[in-house]
């Protein structure tokens, strides 16, 4: 007896299979960089990073109807992406005796910030 598989349950055992298969992936984020400047730093400063770097991604997302766009700033809101500076501005005054920090704080603010 012939019996036919249906596609999307072959694909979603392939998937599975590969995942369970495959060492846990890296983190993937937007700007180039951003897992090296994350290594030894402070959690508030760690947490900031990976949000501005979030808010980088959530900012270029097209918005190409209005429920996308309403998703797209939900999203940016709930990451606070507008206050990336004031708290930069607070961190960088946290940390205002660890100049690593300050460096790490330094980039942030050139290739993340809005």
């Amino acid at each position: 007896m012939n019996e036919v598989v249906p596609m999307k349950i072959i694909a979603s055992a392939l998937l599975l299979a590969a995942s369970l298969a495959a060492p846990a992936a890296a983190a993937q984020y937007i700007v180039a960089g951003t897992e090296q400047l994350l290594r030894d730093m402070p959690a508030d400063v760690a947490d900031f990073i990976t949000r501005a770097d979030s808010c980088v991604h959530w900012m270029g997302e097209p918005a190409w109807d209005p429920k996308r766009a309403a998703n797209i700033r939900r999203v940016i809101d709930e990451l606070r992406c507008e206050k990336l500076r004031e708290e930069e501005k607070k961190l960088a005054a946290r940390y205002v005796a660890e100049d690593k920090v300050l460096q790490v704080l330094k980039k942030v603010e050139e290739d993340y910030l809005p």
